[in-house]
């Protein structure tokens, strides 16, 4: 029975790590909860999503007028109107997906990008700081190979870790393999994140990345996401590492860990 139950909690979204610890009558109650949301009216599920866009829309109005600390305070009120993982889904992908796509069209500067990025990083500092994972929650390392000073993604993996039920460890960037693993083995980390977000130092990335996989105790997933991660797919899947595509990717990866 409490297998049946597992499963049918896990099939509503959430990981394994985050509900492994509850009771019997706990996730009982958990999967009653998820019933009751999934029959919620069209009308409620509209207006978070028309809430979600608002919240962009008023942050893409601030970058406008490079008011970082607007942006900033939007960001903060979303995620505390919507919950940290409603934020992420709601705001979060859609604000970063639209910059993406300003950015490729060359329609955004870098200092607005970096405006956006210094005010999205101070949220997420704040939301990994209030996260509470469960006892026995799987733990995941998240950090920028050597090389690799763009901590952002890296950040963002972390939250989005932690909305998964995961304990997160955020590092920081620009640590070598070996500082890595040992981090990893202390916290006896299931999972290592790493982001790399630009095409410099190839052959020090591949190299970092070769290190580590021989570093890491057996079993340790690493994932790697990020703009340039795809030039790096083949030394990646041939040091038994995953290349995680975007963020709704991640989400779902770590929700089935």
């Amino acid at each position: 029975e409490r297998l049946l139950l597992l499963r049918q909690v896990t099939e509503s979204g959430h990981s394994i790590g985050e509900i492994a610890s509850l009771s019997d009558e706990q996730l009982t109650t958990l999967l009653q909860e998820d019933q009751a949301a999934q029959l919620r009216s069209p009308a409620e599920t509209q207006v978070q999503s028309e809430a979600g866009e608002a919240h962009v829309s008023a942050c893409f109005e601030a970058l406008e007028r490079l008011d970082g600390a607007r942006i900033q305070a939007v960001l903060t009120r979303a995620a505390v109107e919507l919950g940290p993982a409603r934020f992420i889904d709601l705001v979060v992908i859609p604000f970063l997906q639209r910059i993406g796509g300003l950015w490729e069209q060359g329609t955004l500067r870098p200092g607005h990008e970096h405006l956006a990025s210094v005010a999205m990083r101070q949220v997420l500092g704040w939301l990994l700081e209030t996260f509470q994972p469960a006892n026995g929650a799987p733990t995941l390392v998240a950090t920028t190979p050597a090389g690799q000073r763009h901590e952002f993604g890296a950040m963002l993996a972390a939250a989005i870790a932690a909305t998964a039920g995961w304990r997160t460890v955020y590092l920081g960037p620009d640590l070598p393999a070996e500082e890595i693993a040992v981090i990893a083995r202390e916290v006896d980390a299931q999972a290592v994140a790493l982001s790399v977000m630009y095409p410099n130092e190839n052959i020090m990335v591949a190299d970092e990345l070769r290190r580590l996989h021989g570093l890491l105790p057996a079993g340790t997933s690493v994932l790697v996401g990020g703009r340039a991660a795809h030039l790096y797919q083949r030394q990646l899947e041939g040091n038994g590492a995953e290349v995680i595509p975007d963020l709704r990717s991640l989400q779902e990866r770590l929700r089935l860990s």
